[in-house]
């Protein structure tokens, strides 16, 4: 779940970078373009996963398959 949460976070994050910036749905953040939105740094999945970003469009997905599992479960769009 705490995986869940990050990307949940890496997605809401990427919506501000858009806004903030004035993005386009198909524009891709990098993570240093992303770590303003974060205290503590981007988020580090707990499993050892990776993250990868995306389109603003997309979901961020992790590398572990049940995490991407239970944010798409979790999450509300």
């Amino acid at each position: 779940m705490a995986c869940a949460n990050n990307l949940r976070h890496i997605d809401q994050a990427k919506k501000s970078w858009a806004q903030r910036d004035g993005k386009a749905p198909s524009d891709t953040p990098s993570a240093d373009d992303l770590e303003p939105f974060f205290r503590r740094g981007m988020p580090v999945c707990p499993g050892g996963g990776t993250y990868t970003i995306g389109k603003v469009e997309e979901q961020p997905q992790c590398s572990v398959a049940a995490h991407n599992e239970c944010y798409k479960t979790n999450s509300v769009q």
